[in-house]
């Protein structure tokens, strides 16, 4: 039974998840509209990081900024599969 339960709080996370990407989505695209932007310059896809970025994991030097190369690299399955995922 508990495998049941599990299986529908994953389902209902999963689609909580997706309406917020999609408020913030909307939200990013009203407000790119409202300053002007032309279309091939809004975002088009976006996708949540769940883990922070810290100096511990690599992700960000002791002045916190990030370290691109490593988020690049650790986050470069995600990257290509949102360029797979984008209309343009």
């Amino acid at each position: 039974m508990k495998k049941w339960t599990e299986k529908d709080e994953n389902k209902a996370q999963l689609q909580n998840e997706e309406k917020l990407k999609e408020i913030v989505l909307n939200d990013m695209l009203r407000e790119g509209k409202k300053r002007g932007l032309m279309s091939y310059e809004q975002v088009k896809v976006i996708e949540f990081i769940k883990e922070p970025f810290t100096i511990e994991n690599g992700l960000l030097t002791p002045t916190y900024k990030s370290r691109r190369f490593a988020v690049e690299k650790k986050y470069k399955e995600l990257f290509l599969n949102l360029y797979k995922n984008t209309d343009a």
